[in-house]
């Protein structure tokens, strides 16, 4: 399977750089998506990364800070200076060249020394994707929650304004908030 197909679902992981491959971690599609990954991006172009950071939602970016055109850390704040990259969680890759540090000045949550463990970046990436998830059916979640409120207030306006009684709503302190229109003609 290549590596950046996609998957079924929208969840994906991006690695940027030229120092790690998948393959010699075993990091496959197949394995990926046993840690909760639906569609892997790699690229070794940041610029293309940050190109695609526009335009898709990623669970993590695991970055290699010795790139060619671009460093890690100076595309790390690239991405996190893009609004839709702000909250994307950066694991960093190194040959130890960078301090640990450094990195998480540049906004890292980790970074992980060469030669990388399959399961231990396996791991990682799994907790990263099962919060993306989490967050992203928060959303959802909360969508909903202010589509039923929307609909709520607009029933209860409709009720307020057909009544031929007065009504008027108060709030635990007693403050007013909401009345209809017969209730208005009273004051």
């Amino acid at each position: 399977a290549h590596l950046a197909e996609q998957i079924e679902r929208h969840v994906a992981v991006l690695r940027l750089g030229v120092g790690v491959h998948f393959h010699v971690l075993r990091l496959d599609p197949v394995v990926l998506r046993q840690s909760g990954v639906d569609r892997l991006r790699v690229t070794a172009q940041p610029r293309n990364a940050l190109a695609r950071i526009a335009e898709e939602d990623f669970a993590v970016v695991l970055l290699d800070i010795m790139m060619p055109e671009l460093d890690g850390l100076r595309t790390a704040d690239l991405l996190h200076a893009h609004e839709r990259g702000r909250d994307i969680p950066i694991i960093f890759l190194t040959a130890g060249d960078t301090p640990a540090l450094e990195g998480y000045a540049h906004g890292a949550v980790d970074v992980l020394r060469k030669p990388l463990e399959r399961d231990i970046v396996r791991a990682k990436v799994a907790v990263f994707v099962q919060l993306f998830r989490a967050r992203d059916e928060a959303r959802r979640h909360a969508a909903r929650v202010a589509e039923h409120e929307r609909v709520a207030e607009a029933r209860n306006a409709a009720l307020l304004n057909t009544s031929l009684d007065a009504i008027i709503g108060m709030d635990h302190t007693g403050a007013i908030t909401e009345f209809n229109s017969a209730a208005e003609s009273i004051f």
